[in-house]
């Protein structure tokens, strides 16, 4: 179940940033990928979470705020394909587990339902792919009288060969935090269920344990509970547990708590979460007008997981950096082999997240 679990509760996340990396996939595909969280959301945990009563009347509430964009999944040509990749990866797992999963797949559509802090627009942006009107990116593209490519880009970059290497040169125009991303796809496009399965086996599917905190990084984590007995019984009670900063500006209900992660514990990737460790050499550089440049950062990391992904692959991130405007060049370089599933090509895109205004400037 926690699989499953971890691609509905990154759902929301991925919708809004369709937008930004919208050169990596077509319309029709973004499509897809929406159908597919969408039914997961809804249709799909109402049968595994049939005995929670909260999560059911949050579904219902998410059908009666939002009919046109349940009308559009409903009648999409991708819905039948959306339910045979769920009914693919789902796996069941022990009470305790499904009572946690179930809850949290609640607080999520609850975050849609919440209209003050962002889920009308989410939902908005959901209908307007849907219909073919994707909202433009919000940072600018280069000048007409300079030459580069638009933010977010997307180019090749074959990471399975040591020494492999990719340059770009990019304008920014926003101070945001950015994104600098490996994707991992099928060359062809042509995949089932089945084989994207196999690829996530291998980039990992980027899920979370928590462990003690001497273990963690170990070769043999220790794994902390998240709950103690006493939140199980309140969960199974029919208690809720909220999250997110606005929570904090409100008064709880009766029925309602604010979990608090177990002390001297942190979370950390599991070994499915992780996958095959891919080591990225990064340097990023500012570009004058001359065409000179001076080192921004450089660093080498060891990236492992995804942070994202759907029908057409699966997003693994480099580094988040922050850049103020200005002009800049990536570079990227592998350094080691890595044996690639075959059919798999890799690419770097960079790209931020709309869900997040820009940075204060402080300098």
């Amino acid at each position: 179940m926690k699989r499953i679990v971890l691609i509905i509760l990154s759902w929301l996340a991925l919708l809004t940033t369709a937008q930004a990396d919208q050169p990596i996939v077509d319309q029709e595909r973004q499509k897809t990928h929406i159908v597919s969280r969408m039914y997961q959301a809804t249709y799909g945990v109402q049968k595994q979470c049939n005995q929670s009563a909260s999560l059911n009347t949050a579904i219902e509430q998410v059908h009666h705020a939002y009919p046109e964009l349940m009308r559009l999944i409903e009648s999409s040509p991708y819905l039948p394909q959306a339910k045979a990749e769920f009914n693919s990866l789902w796996s069941t797992s022990g009470e305790q587990a499904g009572i946690k999963e179930c809850q949290e797949i609640e607080n999520m559509l609850r975050q849609l339902l919440d209209v003050s802090h962002g889920g009308r627009q989410a939902v908005n942006d959901m209908v307007q792919a849907l219909k073919g009107n994707s909202p433009s990116p919000s940072i600018e593209a280069w000048p007409p009288d300079s030459s580069g490519p638009k933010l977010p880009f997307i180019i090749h970059w074959n990471v399975s060969k040591n020494g492999s290497s990719a340059t770009e040169e990019f304008l920014v125009t926003e101070y945001r935090l950015y994104k600098f991303n490996i994707v991992f796809r099928y060359a062809d496009r042509q995949r089932g269920a089945e084989e994207y399965k196999k690829l996530k086996q291998f980039t990992g599917n980027g899920s979370y344990i928590r462990v003690t905190k001497e273990s963690a990084g170990t070769a043999h984590p220790v794994i902390a509970p998240e709950y103690s007995q006493q939140e199980l019984d309140f969960l199974k009670n029919g208690g809720t547990f909220v999250g997110g900063a606005y929570f904090n500006n409100r008064t709880l209900k009766s029925n309602e708590r604010i979990h608090e992660s177990p002390p001297n514990t942190v979370m950390e990737l599991s070994s499915s979460g992780a996958g095959v460790t891919i080591p990225i050499h990064i340097k990023i550089e500012l570009v004058d007008d001359a065409g000179g440049t001076k080192l921004f950062t450089e660093n080498i990391f060891d990236t492992k997981g995804i942070t994202g992904g759907g029908s057409y692959g699966f997003v693994r991130t480099i580094a988040n950096v922050g850049l103020r405007p200005d002009k800049y060049r990536v570079s990227v370089k592998t350094t080691k082999e890595t044996a690639m599933p075959e059919g798999v090509e890799t690419l770097l895109n960079v790209t931020w997240d709309p869900r997040f205004g820009m940075l204060k400037d402080t300098k």
